[in-house]
């Protein structure tokens, strides 16, 4: 059950970040308008379940991407 609460760490990160520049409305209305993103968040939220997933996911998005 450790492992699993690790994967809320990367996700408290991202919440306070959204507080603090005041967009966590616009990001939710975006997801909200695209029925795609509202059916993706499902499987999304399994996830959570396997121990260090978000943190790897949280990880490989922070990355600078290479052309």
């Amino acid at each position: 059950m450790l492992w699993i609460a690790l994967n809320y760490v990367p996700l408290l990160v991202i919440a306070i970040d959204l507080a603090r520049r005041g967009t966590a409305r616009q990001e939710a209305a975006d997801v909200l308008a695209d029925p795609r993103q509202i059916r993706q968040l499902g499987i999304r939220q399994l996830w959570i379940l396997v121990p260090f997933a978000v943190v790897l996911f949280a990880f490989l998005q922070r990355r600078p991407r290479t052309a």
